[in-house]
C-alpha cells in the first residue's frame, strides 16, 4: 500500500493518477466565488454543493461582506451548473442578513429526493453575540433546484417552541446532509454540525423522519470533558461530514478539534440510522492529517473520496484521496492545489465526474476569501 501511495503522489504533480487501474484526472480548475467581487464582498467562505436527480449542481457560500471574522455580518450566495461544472450561472444572493452582527453561519445542503427539494440549514446568532443573545437554527427550501426559495424556516420553532432545539448553538456541516437510502430508517434525513456557544461541547446531528416538516437531536458525540474547558489535546469532535456506507450504517468524518491523538480526522458509526454514536467504533485515521479543518467526503459509486488540507500544521495543500474499501484504508490521492487554503467539500457531478470546492487564498497567504471548483474525472 505504501509503495502505491508513494507512486501516485509522484504522478500527481502531472495532474493525472493511475492507481490499482483505477485513472484520476484533473480536468477543469475554475474560481466560483472571488472575494472583492460580486458587489465588493470582502471575502468568500464555506463552499456547500450538492447534486440535483435532475443533473444540476448547486453550489452555495458565505458571502462575508465587511471582513473575514466567523461572527460578523454575512449573506449566503449561490450558483448552478447544468453542463457538468463547464458553466456556471450567475451568482444569486439567497439569504442575508449582512448588516447584523454575527450573522449566518452556513451550514449544509441536503437534497431530498423523495420530494426533490434543495433543503438549505443555516444558522443565526451562533456565537451568541449578536443584540438578543437568542441563537436560531434555519432551513430554506426550493422545490424548482434552487430557482426561487420559499421562507425560511427556524426549525426551533416549529409548531411552538420545540425545546431541544430554540436557542441551540449549533451550526450545521460544514458540507451537505444526506437522505437515508437503506435501513435502518430509510428515508430520514440527517444533518449534522457541532455546538458552538451551547452548555456542553459536541458533534451532534438533527433528524426528520417526516421529510423536514418537523425535526429533532439525533446522533451525539459529546467532548471530553463534556462540558469544558477544552484544553490543548483535549477529545472535541467538531465540523462533520457524513455519508452513508452499503450496509446502511453512517459514517463520520470529524474535525479533531484539539488534535487529540493525532493532527488527523476523526472517525465514527451510526449503526442505527442517525439514533446514536456506536462509541466502540470511534478511530483516528493517521492517514488522514490535518491542521484543524473542515473536509469533504463522497461515496461515489463503489469509491469513497476524502478532501482536505492535507497538512499536519498549516491551511494548505488540497488533496483528493480515495478508498475502495469505505475508508478502511486509502489507495491514492492526487494534488488539487498546493497553496494556502483551506475548507473543502465534494459532491457528484456524473457518472464519471466528481467536483472538489475548496476555499483558496486571495493573496497567496492564509487569507482565504475565493472558492474554487475543480472538475475531477474517474475512469
Amino acid at each position: 500500500m505504501e509503495s502505491v501511495s508513494t507512486f501516485c503522489s509522484i504522478l500527481s504533480a502531472l495532474l493525472i493518477t493511475a492507481c490499482n487501474g483505477l485513472n484520476v484526472e484533473v480536468v477543469l480548475d475554475q474560481v466560483l466565488f472571488e472575494g472583492g467581487d460580486e458587489g465588493e464582498v470582502y471575502a468568500y467562505r464555506i463552499p456547500v454543493a450538492t447534486l440535483t436527480d435532475e443533473g444540476k449542481v448547486v453550489v452555495y457560500a458565505e458571502g462575508r461582506k465587511y471582513s473575514r471574522s466567523d461572527s460578523n455580518s454575512k449573506f449566503v450566495a449561490g450558483r448552478s451548473s447544468v453542463n457538468g461544472g463547464y458553466s456556471w450561472s450567475v451568482t444569486e444572493f439567497v439569504t442575508s442578513n449582512f448588516k447584523s452582527n454575527d450573522g449566518i453561519n452556513l451550514g449544509a445542503v441536503l437534497y431530498n429526493s423523495e420530494q426533490s427539494e434543495v433543503l438549505l440549514f443555516y444558522t443565526e446568532c451562533a456565537h451568541r453575540t449578536c443584540a438578543s443573545r437568542v441563537t436560531s437554527n434555519f432551513m430554506i427550501k426550493s422545490v424548482d433546484g434552487g430557482l426561487s426559495w420559499e421562507e425560511p424556516v427556524d426549525i426551533g420553532k416549529i409548531d411552538g417552541i420545540n425545546s431541544n432545539l430554540y436557542n441551540y448553538s449549533w451550526s450545521a456541516g460544514p458540507g451537505y446532509g444526506i437522505q437515508k437510502k437503506l435501513q435502518p430508517n430509510k428515508g430520514r434525513l440527517i444533518v449534522c454540525g457541532h455546538t458552538i456557544r451551547h452548555i456542553y461541547y459536541a458533534m451532534e446531528c438533527i433528524i426528520s423522519d417526516d421529510q423536514g416538516k418537523t425535526w429533532k437531536l439525533g446522533a451525539s458525540q459529546v467532548a471530553l470533558p463534556k462540558y469544558g474547558p477544552m484544553y490543548s489535546r483535549a477529545f472535541w469532535p467538531t465540523e462533520v461530514q457524513i455519508s452513508e456506507l452499503k450496509n446502511g450504517s453512517i459514517l463520520f468524518n470529524v474535525r479533531n478539534e484539539r488534535k487529540y491523538f493525532c493532527a488527523c480526522r476523526i472517525i465514527m458509526l451510526s449503526n442505527d440510522g442517525g439514533d446514536t454514536i456506536d462509541f466502540n467504533s470511534v478511530r483516528f485515521d493517521t492517514t488522514l492529517i490535518d491542521p484543524t479543518d473542515a473536509g469533504g467526503i463522497l461515496k461515489h459509486g463503489d469509491l469513497m473520496f476524502f478532501s482536505n488540507a492535507a497538512n499536519a500544521g498549516a491551511r494548505e495543500n488540497i488533496t483528493l484521496r480515495w478508498s475502495a474499501n469505505e475508508g478502511q484504508s486509502w489507495d491514492g490521492g492526487i494534488n488539487i492545489y498546493p497553496g494556502p487554503a483551506a475548507y473543502s467539500t465534494l459532491t457528484s457531478v456524473d457518472e464519471n465526474h466528481i467536483g472538489v470546492l475548496y476555499e483558496r487564498s486571495m493573496k497567496g497567504n492564509s487569507d482565504a476569501g475565493s472558492i474554487w471548483f475543480t472538475l475531477v474525472k474517474i475512469h
